[in-house]
Formats: C-alpha cells, structure tokens, sequence
C-alpha cells in the first residue's frame, strides 16, 4: 500500500512525485513504457511560450512560476544526483506581426525585453538571415532552456535516493475505486494500492478517466530535427510563426516542430523532413553544410485550449489528474507538481488553481 501512485513517469509526473516524496509521502510511479520515453524526452526544453504573449494567462501564469524558479531546482538536482541538466539562460529571439506587443507584454510580467531593428538583429544573428521576414524582432534575454534528457536522467536519479518506487513498462488497465475512498490501480501482472491517485499519463491520460474526454485530451505528433554545429553559431533561441531554432552549448541545435493529429502515430515522416529542414535553412543558411544527426516524434497530450488539466476528479475525492500540458510540457512542470502536491495534501496552494479544474 503506497501513499500515492502515480501513473505515467515523464518529468510532470516525476516532479511531482519528487515533490511528494520531499513532503513525506511513500509513492509509487508505473510507467507504460521507459521513463521520460515520450513527449518529456522528444520536446525542446525552451523554458518558455514559443510566443509567450500570444499564450492564455493561464498557461503563462504555470511558465512563469516555474521559470523563476528552474535555476534553483536545477542546482539542486544537481547537488542531490551529480546530472547537471543543463539549465542554460541562452535567451529567445520572436520574430512576428505584432509590433511592440513582446515588449509590452514583458513589461507586464516584469521581465526583460527590447525590440531590435534589423540592423540590431544582423549583429546579434550574423549567420541568420531575417531579411525574407516582414514583421519585428522582441528579444528576451532572460528566456531560458534545460536539456530534456539530462532532466529526466536527474529526476529519476532523484526519485531513487528519495526511495520512490518506480516500474516501467508497467500497463496501467484501470484504476479501481474501494471502500473507505482507496483505490487500486490494475496493471497487466499485479495489482497496486494506494489512498490516492495521480494520473500524469500525457497523451494516454484519457483512456484512465473517461471525465477528461470532455477536455478532448489527445495525442498531437510533433517531428523535430536536430543538426550537430560548431558551438557558437547561434546566439540565442529564434522562434517565427512556423519554425524554432533552439542552441545547445556544445553546438547541436534542434529544429521544430511540426503538429500533426494523426492519433497514436509516432513515426517520423519525410514530408517533416522537408519541411522542417528547409525553415530551419532558409532562416540559418548556415545550417545547409550542417548534418541533420537525429529526427524523432514525440505524442504531446494536446487539448481544445492548450490549457492542461490540474485537478481532483469530479467523481473521486482520491483521485487526481495532471495532463493536457500540449507543447509547454517542460516549462510548467514546475508549477504542475507544486499544484497538484498541493492538492493531493489539501492545502492552499500558491498557485491558483480554479483555471485548471475539471468542472
């Protein structure tokens, strides 16, 4: 019999059971497949809203929360596990239609902001080219980007010393409701107890809690690329409407992405390819002597609104769901495990929670 068992061990998930397990809590994670294996591990790792001010309030209030405080958390697992996660303040550059508005926006959230002329531009960008793009450039520098697999690696290492059972490849069939408001969590080979039940299973969450069909939670493909560069080449992340560039410090940098409903699908496609490789070409000419190393898909659990689902179940007081994270998955895990820890223990959370509920 565990405290709480957690379904579905990407970094949401993880962090959340991390938080449990440092309130006190004895917690159980069941994965489906490898830990992190799905859209934790395919995602970007931008610390941010790809265009943070076209985003709902909701979504940034989660971004916001768990940007200021990522740096911390980053330290931290590094300290408890030795994996640095690579926590790097690299910065964004948007390129959009909206003049002024990024700034605006920053202002608002009292963060950093300027908007760049494109002479400005050119000297931050020199191998980029933005002459083609009719629109504006906001810099915020103070945008951030963790490395995704290095963050799941960290918070797995973490789970263990905090003596968090963890299973993979561990089907969940269903969750079971008992007398006196416990559950049990079925899985193809053994049964799991637990008081409560937190279903952190992405895109799979809705085959658990038929109420979240309600909310259209759902696979959503996305196809990235990702070319090795020397270490320099791109100063800062560059987002446009239909492409990202994203720089890791020791020179790979990643393209995406593409959104595909295609359900369950997770192959990767040659019209992705194509498409992606020549966005990413056209705005970093550079990138055209470059190899391409690595393509993959990952499943987002997307929803009608972006807006992911923290919440206690309107059927059971002990069972909870976090899911619907869509692309922004890394960004609000922070504030989705400090929500949802909060909920589990019935205390009053920092964070708002009504635009999260299932109602």
């Amino acid at each position: 019999m565990s405290d709480v068992v957690i379904i579905g061990a990407g970094v949401v998930g993880m962090m959340t059971a991390r938080d449990l397990a440092l309130r006190g809590a004895d917690v159980t994670v069941l994965d489906r497949g490898c830990v992190g294996g799905e859209s934790s591990w395919a995602g970007g790792g931008i610390v941010s809203a790809l265009i943070p001010w076209r985003a709902d309030d909701e979504i940034n209030q989660l971004i916001l929360w768990g940007h200021s405080r990522y740096e911390k958390l980053a330290q931290s697992l590094y300290d408890e596990t030795g994996v640095d996660v690579q926590w790097y303040q690299s910065g964004m550059c948007v390129l959009s239609q909206e003049e002024g508005e990024g700034c605006s926006w920053a202002k608002a959230h009292s963060l950093d902001a300027e908007s760049l002329s494109p002479e400005d531009f050119d000297a931050i960008f020199p191998d980029a080219k933005a002459s083609d793009f009719n629109g504006f450039a906001t810099r915020l520098p103070g945008v951030a980007q963790i490395r995704n697999p290095r963050l799941i690696k960290a918070l797995c290492a973490s789970l263990s010393k905090l003596d968090v059972t963890l299973y993979e490849h561990c089907l969940v069939e269903s969750i079971e409701a008992q007398k006196g408001g416990k559950f049990t969590v079925k899985t193809l080979d053994r049964l799991y107890s637990a008081d409560k039940v937190v279903v952190c299973a992405g895109a799979w969450a809705a085959q658990l809690m038929p109420e979240l069909r309600q909310r259209n939670i759902k696979p959503m493909r996305g196809e990235m690329l990702l070319y090795k560069a020397e270490p320099g080449l791109l100063a800062h992340i560059i987002v446009t409407d239909d492409c990202y560039l994203i720089p890791r410090t020791d020179g790979h940098i990643l393209c995406g992405s593409t959104v595909s409903d295609v359900g369950f699908d997770r192959s990767t496609t040659p019209q992705a390819l194509a498409q992606l490789s020549a966005r990413a070409e056209c705005l970093l000419p550079s990138l055209k002597a470059t190899p391409v190393v690595g393509h993959w898909a990952g499943l987002r659990p997307g929803s009608d609104t972006g807006i992911p689902v923290i919440s206690r179940s309107t059927e059971h007081e002990n069972l909870f769901v976090s899911c619907g994270h869509f692309r922004n998955g890394i960004a609000m895990a922070p504030a989705s495990a400090q929500l949802m820890s909060d909920l589990v223990e019935s205390v009053e959370s920092p964070i708002e929670c009504l635009p999260y509920a299932l109602v």
